[in-house]
């Protein structure tokens, strides 16, 4: 795509989204167990939109979440390989044009909106470390420590997806409503630095809406500048994030098409005017964002 990827959208509220019911603690991880055709048929659209890469649905799955769902360790490790697995068919069976690649998506170990209740240095690294030995079992092509709102943990997520020898790591941030700061109130470019120290190739933002990926993106603009790729997928409605770690979607009503026309329009001018080379879509979203998304690209491309 000239230089540009396309990243899937969102798995999990997709999947919720086609009747999937998530769990407290797993939410949807346990789609590869549970619902793996229809967990396939979501990647299978993606890719069927233009998306080039494919995002396994290990975006909760560890040994601490599988704990608190009455998993062992050795279940979390069997449904880990499972998602990578069903994202990997889904490629193999694709007969499309273009690069296809599989990421695996790494979350917080607690809530992504509650970023004040990250554990401590020692439960981080343990864990981390533990899932990222795991992922890095399955061949997969990427790892992205996603909607990551507290610099401690993001930098330890990188340095275990390094230590465990993954091929590609990228670190996606959700900021706050500034966009300088992450949502624990950590500096947004100063923790992309350190990231980038540590190993990591490139930067994202991630599940907040496009106003704040903007405002985020032209905090990180100097990393771009330095030759560090930039990401950016943005939820499709705006929030309110309580105190409590409470989340207000603030629906908007429009026909899903006039959405993804737009969500589309704005992510292009990322690319153009930050110069963003890895574009997907979050929360809320569907392969219709996608779709809209990649043939927007694809004309950039043909016009040039």
């Amino acid at each position: 795509m000239n230089g540009f990827l396309v990243l899937d959208g969102p798995t999990g509220t997709e999947l919720i989204a086609r009747g999937y019911r998530p769990d407290p603690n797993l939410w949807t991880a346990n789609a590869a167990f549970s619902a793996p055709k229809l967990l396939k048929k979501i990647h299978s659209d993606y890719l069927a939109a233009g998306a080039n890469i494919i995002t396994a649905n290990t975006f909760r799955i560890s040994s601490h979440a599988a704990a608190k769902a009455g998993m062992s360790a050795g279940e979390a490790r069997r449904l880990a390989h499972a998602s990578v697995a069903l994202a990997t068919e889904a490629i193999e069976d694709f007969d499309g044009e273009g690069p296809r690649f599989v990421a695996v998506g790494i979350g917080p170990l607690e809530d992504c909106y509650r970023p004040a209740l990250v554990p401590e240095l020692a439960v981080l690294e343990r864990v981390h470390f533990e899932t990222m030995g795991w992922l890095s079992e399955t061949g997969c092509d990427l790892a992205i420590a996603e909607t990551m709102g507290s610099a401690r943990e993001a930098l330890v997520v990188v340095r275990a997806a390094r230590k465990a020898g993954l091929r590609g790591v990228a670190v996606s941030f959700i900021p706050d409503e500034s966009g300088t700061r992450l949502l624990g109130g950590d500096g947004l470019l100063q923790t992309a630095r350190l990231c980038v120290e540590s190993g990591a190739e490139t930067i994202m933002v991630n599940c907040v809406h496009a106003d704040v990926i903007e405002r985020s993106l032209a905090t990180l603009s100097e990393l771009n500048q330095n030759g560090i790729v930039l990401g950016a997928y943005a939820n499709a409605s705006r929030m309110k994030i309580g105190f409590d770690g409470t989340v207000e979607w603030i629906a908007d009503e429009r026909p899903v098409a006039v959405r993804a026309q737009e969500y589309a329009e704005l992510a292009m001018n990322w690319a153009v005017k930050r110069n963003v080379r890895i574009l997907g879509s979050c929360c809320g979203t569907s392969p219709e964002y996608i779709r809209e998304l990649a043939a927007r690209l694809k004309s950039r491309v043909v016009k040039k």
